[in-house]
């Protein structure tokens, strides 16, 4: 490949990574609109039952002296559901690497959730109960929440 080949293909790249960026997600993360809320269905699969309307993830590994290498791990996740008859339908999950026969443990150090109702023409917000959030050992090296 000659170097103005790679220098356009670098580019054509760079200015994808940009758009794309650009117009990824519709909604803000926590900004619960009127509009979102009386959403009916989503626009590109009609007989979905849910919709991740937000996602975002972040990743920090720091290396503290007596420990070794620390991930925090900050995931930002809002989804609007269509048909919540299915109990199951707004339930999310993370899945991390946490083997049952090693001394070295995941601490999951705060998990929170809220959801967000339309009563006529007022927003409603109910914080999630801890009791409603488990963990659960899937198999001998992971866990989920």
């Amino acid at each position: 490949m000659s170097i103005s080949k790679s220098i356009i293909t670098t580019i054509l790249f760079v200015a994808f990574i940009f758009v794309s960026d650009t117009n990824a997600q519709k909604y803000k993360y926590g900004k619960v609109s009127k509009e979102l809320l009386a959403l009916q269905e989503c626009d590109f699969y009609k007989n979905s039952n849910a919709m991740i309307t937000f996602i975002n993830g972040e990743i920090n590994v720091n290396y503290e002296g007596s420990v070794g290498f620390l991930k925090y791990e900050k995931i930002r996740k809002q989804v609007k559901i269509f048909d919540a008859r299915n109990p199951e339908t707004g339930n999310t999950s993370f899945y991390y690497y946490s083997p049952k026969n090693e001394n070295k443990k995941v601490k999951v150090l705060n998990i929170k959730g809220v959801t967000y109702n339309l009563d006529g023409d007022k927003i409603t917000e109910t914080k999630i109960n801890k009791e409603n959030i488990h963990e659960t050992q899937i198999n001998d090296y992971y866990k989920k929440w």
